[in-house]
């Protein structure tokens, strides 16, 4: 786990194997195992282990954490009883608390965004505009933050924006269950879910009468003591409800907010400056490597031959994924050169190129 933390995967894989070699029933180790062999874009006997992992999901068995399999299956009741299975073995409802008790309604209603994602983030910048716009008057906002105290530029409008801003960093999930209950919050919104350093335990503790699932995890938590999920038709079409354990909270348009404030950079790159070809049509996905499978690459493959002097442009998440991609371009008749990666960069940068 540390050796994928520092994104060396082939050693974390090495590892894996040989975890698993001893003991093939480490819980959720098959599931991250597969997720690891998809980060460098190694497909070998993909489809079949894929199937396996499937079938033991089915079976009820803690093979694989909800956030991978989006990766590796379209069924969507599947990701369903993975949540299920992942919330019931990690995350069980905790009575430590007790019930929680009624309290006379304030003057405002006060709403608990939780999220370790409070900074120079994805969800922050779709989120920072979102609570400077909240009704101030009818709503007292609470952000609790339980990421890594970073003190960037993010962090600082955030804190402004907010009503309270808490930095629960150093706290246990327990102690923030108690203090979202001190602070009488009466919606509590999770913002990050089955994300990286999410923490659905605290919500465990029942720490608000509506406990909320929004933005940094659109899929299923799978727990009872999740209320709702918010949502748009997109998202969540009409018949796709009984996939989510979550009441369905629609919003008419989009579920997602996104931030007007983000800079402008009137300055354009140019294509030798991004590594690209001066010539040729250029496709591009920016997607983690995890997410690109091998039908999608055959999809991919299909367009490239078709577009004569077509490039494909793709994040470059480690020189091994790079290095693999080639090498299945290749397979598929495509000259290798015809794939440009792109190293990860700070998002000005990004938006630049």
């Amino acid at each position: 786990n540390a050796l994928n933390e520092l994104k060396r995967y082939e050693e974390a894989i090495t590892c894996y194997e040989k975890a698993l070699s001893i003991n093939p029933n480490i819980d959720w180790a098959p599931g991250v195992w597969m997720h690891l062999k998809l980060k460098v874009s190694s497909w070998e006997n993909l489809e079949g282990n894929v199937q396996v992992l499937l079938a033991k999901i089915a079976a009820g068995e803690k093979v694989c954490n909800p956030f991978p399999l989006l990766a590796m299956s379209d069924d969507p009741m599947l990701h369903r009883q993975a949540s299920a299975i992942f919330a019931h073995y990690q995350y069980p409802a905790n009575s430590a608390l007790g019930p929680i008790p009624k309290h006379p309604r304030g003057e405002r209603i006060r709403i608990g965004y939780f999220s370790a994602d409070f900074h120079n983030h994805a969800t922050g910048y779709l989120m920072a505009e979102l609570i400077e716009l909240h009704d101030h008057q009818r709503f007292e906002l609470i952000g609790i933050s339980f990421g890594p105290y970073h003190r960037d530029q993010m962090q600082t409008r955030l804190e402004q924006a907010f009503d309270q801003f808490i930095d629960a960093s150093a706290m246990s999930d327990l102690q923030i269950a108690t203090l979202s209950r001190e602070l009488k919050i009466d919606i509590a919104i999770d913002l990050t879910g089955f994300t990286q350093d999410g923490r659905t335990n605290i919500f465990a503790h029942r720490v608000a009468p509506v406990q909320v699932n929004f933005l940094g995890y659109p899929g299923t938590l799978g727990a009872s003591y999740m209320d709702y999920i918010i949502a748009d038709p997109v998202l969540i079409p009409n018949g796709s409800q009984k996939f989510y354990a979550e009441k369905i909270a629609y919003l008419p348009d989009s579920y997602q907010p996104n931030d007007r404030q983000r800079p402008r950079f009137p300055v354009r790159m140019t294509r030798a400056e991004a590594g690209l070809p001066d010539h040729g049509f250029v496709f591009c996905c920016f997607n983690n490597n995890f997410k690109i499978t091998p039908k999608r690459f055959d999809l991919w493959a299909a367009i490239l031959r078709q577009v004569e002097g077509s490039h494909l442009w793709l994040l470059e998440d480690s020189p091994l994924a790079s290095s693999n991609l080639r090498m299945e371009i290749q397979k598929r008749g495509i000259d290798p050169n015809r794939l440009v990666f792109a190293p990860r960069a700070s998002p000005e940068d990004h938006l630049a190129r």
